[in-house]
């Protein structure tokens, strides 16, 4: 594969590739082909099935890839779909503004209007991890 390819890692839950996702549209336009990505975690895949930018591979390929899910800004400095454009554009010369991230259209549905949704993230489902995430029950 020639195409430089992106991977979804299965330690970094969905939140971590909505990140990606800026760059990865403004990397398919400077190509001017969708960005092969592989995903570990099918729910995720499940996501972009619709993504005009995005071209999803049904094998991992042999090459590393452009970069994953995993490019996190751990100094803090900058919100990470930033510190993703940022490291990502040392090695490829992207024009245009950064786009919003992208995660398909999914159908509103009616909700009363006095119930509140926690979402403790996407990550790991080991009891321990979801135990950290959970509110504490006065919430």
């Amino acid at each position: 594969m020639n195409k430089p390819w992106i991977h979804q890692h299965e330690l970094y839950g969905l939140g971590n590739f909505v990140n990606l996702t800026p760059t990865i549209k403004l990397l398919a336009e400077h190509l001017g082909h969708p960005i092969p990505v592989y995903f570990d975690l099918d729910f995720i895949k499940q996501c972009y099935l619709d993504c005009s930018f995005i071209e999803i591979l049904d094998r991992r390929p042999s090459e590393p890839p452009a970069f994953s899910s995993g490019l996190i800004n751990v100094r803090n400095n900058c919100p990470d779909y930033l510190h993703v454009y940022k490291e990502v554009t040392k090695r490829f010369p992207l024009d245009g503004e950064l786009p919003h991230t992208y995660v398909d259209t999914a159908p509103e549905i009616e909700a009363p209007k006095y119930n509140t949704l926690f979402i403790r993230g996407s990550g790991s489902e080991q009891r321990t991890y979801l135990d950290s995430k959970m509110p504490d029950d006065r919430y």
